[in-house]
């Protein structure tokens, strides 16, 4: 029937600071509503610029 139900005492999602909805994971630090900590992870990589020949 429901195995491990016991363990869900833990918080997984969060009030986003962008959207505002209830879909911010804690432990992960990204929201699955609109993505905020996902883009702000991004930063040491820059794509956009070109390469030095």
């Amino acid at each position: 029937m429901g195995l491990n139900k016991g363990k869900r005492n833990k918080k997984s999602h969060g009030k986003c600071r962008r959207c505002g909805e209830k879909s911010f994971h804690l432990r992960k630090k990204e929201c699955a509503s609109c993505g905020f900590g996902k883009t702000s992870k991004r930063n040491d990589f820059d794509k956009a610029k070109p390469r030095k020949q």
